[in-house]
């Protein structure tokens, strides 16, 4: 349950990527089933923050054990400001990635970050954003005289504009006092569908969500025309995730089916995002969440009432 970015990477340097399903509860990575798919071909294990809610590294690396070769890279994509028991994406990982894209509660347009405790990797990184060459266009004249560079790894062109990250800052200043007004927004949300035929995924107490992203869960059958009816009422909605091992190009490579993660794919067959941006106002939120109750709740309600053969199946 993801972004395809994350598994993209893996097919792209030639590596397998083998999933796993998720939780039922919080749709974050099943470290249970993460420790029966390591085997001693694993080079890497990948967890997804999903929605902005961290996993629990510090368990997840202490399932790995004794692997120590098994490098473990962080999806904070959705988690720039997320923490889990006050620990922040990074501290207990060889790697931490996020994302500045434009939907990103921190965002320039594109790009993101990494962070890493590891300066052999930190070298490594900043030589294969920039071709793998030792030394970028202004590092060449940083002695007063120009200095040849090497090449010691493929690279690619993957630095951060300049213009770009000018943007950043300003924004990374103020993200923490932004926070509470997304953490508002959800909850409000949450306490709007508690009780109704509307599924949420569960943030856990010790978790500091970056509430990056709302998504509510509705019956399969029901979702396309769900989306219809709100976007008849001019409600801006989209789908985060389908489960990426079931697009065709991963069920073409690998076989994978929706059975081998019933979890994910059953998430990602009813999902469906609403709306959630620091400056949403209480009165469109609001707008929301009755055009959810007037049009998604009685669509359910037909569908559950009516016999098989004439659901949207």
């Amino acid at each position: 349950m993801t972004f395809i970015a994350t598994s993209n990477i893996v097919d792209l340097v030639g590596g397998k990527p083998v999933f796993v399903d998720v939780d039922p509860v919080t749709l974050l990575m099943s470290i249970d089933k993460m420790k029966e798919a390591v085997t001693a071909s694993t080079k890497a294990v990948i967890p997804v923050h999903l929605y902005g809610q961290m996993l629990d590294m510090k368990a997840l690396k202490e399932a790995l054990g004794h692997r120590l070769d098994i490098v473990v890279i962080e999806d904070a994509a959705h988690c720039f400001e997320g923490n889990y028991a006050g620990e922040p994406p990074g501290r207990h990982s060889d790697v931490a990635v996020f994302s500045f894209y434009a939907t990103k509660n921190v965002t320039c347009g594109e790009g993101g970050a990494f962070i890493t405790n590891s300066p052999g990797l930190y070298e490594k990184m900043l030589q294969t954003r920039s071709h793998g060459m030792t030394a970028g266009a202004a590092d060449r004249y940083r002695k007063g005289t120009y200095q040849h560079w090497d090449m010691l790894r493929l690279g690619v062109k993957a630095n951060l504009p300049d213009l770009l990250a000018a943007l950043l800052p300003p924004q990374i200043e103020v993200i923490r006092v932004r926070l509470p007004f997304r953490e508002t927004l959800a909850v409000r949300y949450e306490e709007a569908f508690r009780g109704t035929a509307i599924r949420l995924a569960r943030v856990r107490p010790d978790v500091r969500s970056s509430r990056h992203l709302f998504a509510i869960h509705v019956p399969p059958s029901a979702r396309d025309q769900a989306i219809i009816r709100l976007n008849e009422r001019n409600v801006g909605v989209t789908v985060n995730y389908r489960s990426v091992p079931t697009l065709t190009y991963y069920t073409k490579k690998y076989g994978y089916r929706p059975g081998d993660f019933p979890v994910s794919y059953q998430w990602g067959e009813g999902t469906i995002s609403l709306p959630l941006y620091y400056g949403l106002s209480e009165a469109d939120q609001e707008y929301v969440i009755q055009s959810v109750k007037e049009t998604v709740l009685p669509l359910i309600e037909r569908l559950e009432a009516a016999p098989v053969g004439n659901r949207f199946e």
